[in-house]
């Protein structure tokens, strides 16, 4: 399409959705030989509309403030809930404004970003609120920007987040909460606020990619977490050099051919009804004694939900110990109780299980029993557990070995083999909505090769993007990452060095808490919280050892 044609389109597209035929936009220059101009133009234009659409001009200019640093943050903050509440709307603008978020952090250089004070603040307002609104994780490039004020927003605004995603279709209420939120800011943080600084335009760029060589997409973000932390400079200066060089080595040759699938469309219905049958006749005969174990974890966890009762109220629950009071003076009204209890902190647990083919058998039907049981378990205490599987979609690379092979067998790919992340169940999904998906664990042809550093990134990645004060990874695994194409065409210790950069990386770094079980095989080698068991019939009484460490020991 011509680039006058093309800008006209989207120009019309944006008024309809602002519902204003007058509307006047600002696109981006003229840029047809840059790869990524379409989705700069297209995230502009319905970034405008939906700021027309959802923002009161009047209402703005009263409540903003006379200093500069928090006008800029109710800004970015009022700037946030508006794209919330367009891309809860539309899909389409959704992926538009979050490829667009991704170009302007792509391009800004924050490279030079290794302390708090040096993140510029109101950058920083706007992607957290966005993240508590959607519930979408920063754009790769501010990851480790938003890393640095995590921690201080997870202690002293978690209250003030929380009130603005109940206030995000009140304009006004939602700037007041915002300016609770700057009152928060010490002082320092607020006397010079940094900018970002956009880096030069490059038309010999290339392809609309991440230094990764992925797509920029909404969806690549989330699903391919990469180079997180490698970059945070805490670790001394040797360590952290050796860490970068490690991942730096690390390349994958296409990730055309790989998925995140959820679980059920692995099969169809009646092999779905099958296997869930075959799982609850193993739970019956062989899980009474882990069923044990998660009784007494549960029985653990709500002994730690204190519960009182508050007496002498006009309501509730007729108090047996005012009954001679009722007698004499009916009209008394302070005659009711009410119990109250203390809540569990708010907690995820994502159980990350190895699916490959060395756990087919009594291992990969232990794994399918604990953490059936053990889901069942938390939820019934307040806990949200999600359970993800990871293993490729065949032997021997798949489709792109074969592409490798077309191509003339290029040296060293890197990882060469189509991979499959699973989702048997996501925190947001009720256990017994998800029950029936956890059976597809044992479905024979699942299990295949096992690469297990970027399937840590992936379900880390995907509990950075939850809103829980504490996040809990657990990985289960009976062995090293082991993939015989990739190791074929590469080093040997290619996979076992990306995946000892990964755990060096969120144990250093994280706010993510990192445990692992081995079954049969010694992981204390990879993991610094770990245990390994010698059988998997003693998995469940770990993993039940290991969740009782976490959650029972004082914060």
């Amino acid at each position: 399409m011509p680039e006058d044609s093309f800008r006209r389109a989207v120009a019309a597209a944006a008024r309809a959705l602002a519902h204003q035929h007058s509307l006047k936009l600002n696109l981006p220059p003229p840029r047809p030989e840059e790869p990524t101009h379409v989705a700069r133009v297209r995230g502009t234009a319905d970034a405008a509309a939906m700021k027309e659409r959802f923002h009161d001009a009047e209402t703005h200019a009263q409540t903003l403030p006379s200093s500069e640093p928090a006008r800029s943050i109710l800004e970015a903050a009022e700037q946030a809930r508006v794209d919330a509440l367009g891309g809860d709307e539309y899909d389409g603008v959704r992926v538009n404004l979050d490829a667009e978020l991704t170009l302007r952090y792509r391009d800004a250089d924050l490279d030079h970003i290794v302390e708090r004070d040096e993140a510029p603040l109101a950058d920083v307002v706007r992607l957290m609120v966005r993240e508590w609104l959607t519930g979408a994780p920063p754009p790769r490039p501010a990851l480790m920007m938003i890393e640095l004020w995590r921690p201080w927003f997870n202690q002293h605004a978690r209250s003030e987040l929380m009130e603005m995603t109940r206030q995000v279709h009140d304009q006004e209420a939602f700037a007041a909460q915002t300016l609770r939120l700057v009152a928060r800011f010490p002082k320092s943080a607020l006397e010079v606020p940094p900018v970002l600084t956009p880096k030069p335009h490059d038309p010999e760029r290339g392809e609309d990619r991440t230094e990764q060589g992925e797509p920029n997409g909404s969806e690549a973000l989330i699903h391919h977490p990469k180079r997180r932390w490698e970059t945070r400079p805490k670790l001394s200066l040797p360590d952290a050099k050796a860490l970068e060089a490690e991942s730096a080595r690390y390349s994958v040759f296409t990730r055309e051919f790989d998925e995140v699938i959820d679980a059920h469309r692995l099969t169809n219905p009646d092999d779905l009804l099958r296997l869930r049958r075959k799982l609850d006749a193993l739970l019956r005969t062989v899980g009474g004694g882990i069923a044990q174990l998660a009784h007494r974890l549960q029985r653990q966890l709500l002994a730690r939900q204190s519960r009182s009762w508050v007496f002498d109220l006009e309501d509730g629950i007729l108090d047996s110990g005012r009954l001679a009071r009722v007698v004499a003076t009916p009209h008394q009204p302070l005659s009711f109780k009410r119990e109250q209890k203390s809540e569990f902190p708010d907690t995820v647990v994502s159980l990350l299980v190895d699916n490959s083919g060395s756990m087919r058998g009594v291992p990969i039907t232990t794994a399918a029993l604990c953490t059936d049981l053990l889901a069942q378990t938390l939820e019934r205490c307040g806990v949200k557990v999600e359970i993800l599987g990871f293993t490729t979609k065949a032997w021997k690379g798949g489709e792109s070995r074969r592409k490798w092979s077309e191509l003339g067998k290029p040296e060293t790919p890197g990882r060469l083999n189509d991979l499959r992340h699973i989702i048997y169940k996501s925190a947001s999904v009720p256990w017994r909505r998800a029950r029936r998906r956890l059976g597809v664990m044992l479905h024979p042809d699942l299990l295949r090769e096992n690469i297990d550093g970027e399937a840590l990134l992936w379900a880390h990645g995907r509990l950075v993007a939850r809103r829980e004060a504490r996040r809990i990874l657990m990985v289960i695994s009976d062995g090293a990452p082991i993939d015989d194409s990739t190791i074929s065409a590469n080093d040997r210790s290619f996979l076992d060095r990306h995946l000892r950069s990964v755990i060096a990386a969120i144990e250093a770094y994280s706010p993510i808490e990192l445990v692992a079980i081995g079954i049969g095989h010694d992981v204390t080698r990879y993991y610094r919280r770990s245990i390994t068991v010698a059988s998997p019939e003693d998995l469940g009484a770990a993993m039940v050892e290991q969740l009782e460490e976490l959650f029972l020991r004082q914060s």
